[in-house]
């Protein structure tokens, strides 16, 4: 797969000098948000959607601007995928 121009993936965790590894915050709380939205989720079809996860953009966009901002994932709803005239 190509990726943009100037696009870098960075992994975020931490090892620990016992070879251990630390999540970041963010993982951390991201997990618990995801795991609540899919143990809440009565749609059989929405919850596999949501075990299958989120997409890297989302993903990407909590990480960078939702979490940095807000803090917290209180309150935020998973909605589904809106597709265009284009699928």
């Amino acid at each position: 797969m190509m990726k943009p121009h100037g696009f870098r993936i960075r992994v975020v965790f931490f090892v620990l000098a016992r070879g251990e590894i630390k999540l970041s915050r963010f993982e951390i709380e991201f997990e618990e948000w995801l795991s609540k939205q899919i143990s809440n989720e009565l749609n059989p079809r929405r919850r596999e959607l949501l075990r299958k996860g989120l997409g890297h953009g989302t993903v990407e966009f909590l990480r960078r601007i939702w979490y940095p901002a807000i803090g917290n994932f209180n309150d935020l709803y998973a909605e589904w995928e809106v597709r265009d005239l284009n699928n």
